[in-house]
């Protein structure tokens, strides 16, 4: 039961650091409805915003066609597809063009410009790493299409994960007896587990997370061993203790958990700027967090109590000192009714949300949250339905001015603006099936062209993007027209 509850962790911290995907190609459109006070002051913009549609296709594979659409048809749209090395790009504007971009010869070719404008090698390095955490391992690609049991699977084929789990399990006191309090529900089951910084530095000898830091470890200069000892020799130097407790009833339902984290040290790390040259840096760590859920029943409605604390007095922390978090949760299973209602201080600042959701046969959802800072209320309501396999979503925002409490928005109270989705599975179209065919050595790659033949190739790309944008704009709101041709007179 243990490996099951560990190796599902594993796989949602994964799942975390992975770009989302949908299972199936997904067809969103979006309308911006304006508000009344909106359309009363600028009817114009009112009336263009009411005619664009934006339209978002994502197939299975991470593929996406983005198109601005009209009631009349399409003004522009483009499609897109990542691996691990860089994007393929297709267009109307590029003509029959599929276009291949590497992302080292973006960040080659970015470096230059901003070489050229005299920016600071410090912009520079900060430039490149994040160009570097771009890139995807293929280990993470793949990963995105196992199900739970495949990737779960996976990772405890891998000695070194296995290896974690073993230490793990060896530290880990079952307790059994009658555990309570006015807090939570009884308990019959006490699980207790500390770990510290040999453990975590465990997971660097795994290979998934091996190829997770290979990308970092690329804009630093070094190889996924040498990010990964790195990472070790920080480790090394910082104490962590992590303390978690849980309370259960009998092995799945949960009705307590604390955790503690303490983290300190005096770090100390070599780094190498672009032309080799070393120099010493230096970082004092001294965090304490605490989080504590208790799970109390009282007829049908759950009530789930979070509080959470952290306290960071580390050398450079100054924009992050303290947080605090108090919230509480009700759930009712039988009438499929969700409440919360909290407020979470970063470094003193309140930030106060309350909200309600209610579940409704074929799938419909009817809703609302508020979020309260510096005396102003905004208010998110959702109102979800599904009919012919298409899920209809109608999301409205809300202000409120000179607040003190989160007020429950009603009936009367009108919107700054709405959003309307409308969501369904569809084929994958034509211009993503070809994005899926392509290779970086079918693309067109402008990056590596010379300067004479990306000259020649952007010239005639133009002449293809303006013939694409003419007869898009014939799809432009009469409105937006109207304005464009006015303000270019």
């Amino acid at each position: 039961m243990f490996r099951k509850i560990l190796a599902s962790v594993l796989c949602l911290m994964l799942a975390l650091a992975m770009p989302l995907s949908s299972f199936a190609a997904t067809d969103v459109t979006a309308r911006i409805i304006p508000g009344d006070e909106i359309a009363a002051a600028e009817e114009t913009v009112a009336n263009v915003l009411g005619s664009l549609i934006f339209h978002v296709i994502a197939d299975e594979e991470g593929a996406m066609k983005l198109a601005l659409e009209s009631t009349s048809g399409e003004i522009v749209s483009a499609a897109m597809s990542m691996d691990e090395n860089g994007f393929f790009v297709s267009s109307p504007l590029l003509g029959d063009r599929t276009l291949y971009f590497d992302l080292d010869d973006i960040a080659a070719a970015m470096t230059q410009i901003m070489k050229q404008q005299g920016m600071s090698d410090e912009e520079i390095a900060q430039f490149q790493q994040a160009m570097g955490s771009m890139t995807m391992p293929t280990n993470f690609l793949t990963a995105q299409e196992m199900d739970e049991d495949e990737l779960e699977a996976m990772l405890l084929n891998d000695p070194a994960m296995v290896k974690f789990i073993e230490s793990i399990e060896k530290k880990t006191v079952v307790t059994e007896g009658s555990f309570t309090d006015a807090a939570h529900n009884p308990a019959t089951v006490k699980t207790e587990v500390t770990m510290d910084s040999s453990d975590i530095a465990l997971l660097m000898d795994a290979e998934i997370y091996n190829q997770f830091y290979a990308s970092f470890a690329q804009s630093a200069g070094m190889n996924a061993d040498e990010m990964a000892a790195k990472v070790k020799e920080l480790l090394n130097q910082m104490d962590i203790n992590y303390n978690i407790v849980a309370y259960t009833a009998g092995e799945d339902d949960v009705c307590a958990a604390e955790m503690d984290m303490t983290i300190k040290g005096e770090l100390t790390v070599e780094v190498a700027d672009k032309n080799g040259k070393t120099s010493t840096q230096t970082a004092n760590l001294d965090m304490v967090s605490k989080m504590t859920l208790n799970v109390l029943t009282n007829g049908d409605v759950d009530t789930c109590t979070i509080a959470a604390d952290m306290t960071n007095n580390g050398t450079g922390s100054d924009d992050l000192k303290t947080m605090k978090l108090d919230a509480v949760v009700d759930i009712n299973d039988e009438a499929d009714t969700y409440g919360i209602n909290g407020v979470m201080k970063v470094n003193d600042d309140p930030l106060s949300f309350k909200g309600a959701l209610t579940e409704g046969e074929n799938d419909a959802v009817k809703g609302w949250l508020a979020l309260l800072a510096d005396s102003q209320q905004l208010t998110f309501t959702v109102d979800a339905n599904e009919a012919d396999e298409t899920q209809n979503v109608l999301v409205s925002i809300l202000m409120r001015e000179n607040a003190t409490d989160i007020v429950e928005p009603t009936w009367s109270d009108k919107p700054m603006m709405s959003i309307a989705l409308q969501i369904k599975d569809v084929e994958t179209p034509a211009e993503l099936t070809a994005l899926k065919a392509a290779t970086p050595e079918t693309a067109m790659q402008l990056l590596k062209m010379s300067e004479t033949e990306l000259n020649d190739e952007l010239e005639a790309i133009s002449t293809d993007a303006m013939s694409a944008l003419f007869a898009g704009m014939s799809n432009l709101p009469p409105e937006l027209l109207s304005l464009m041709m006015t303000e270019g007179n």
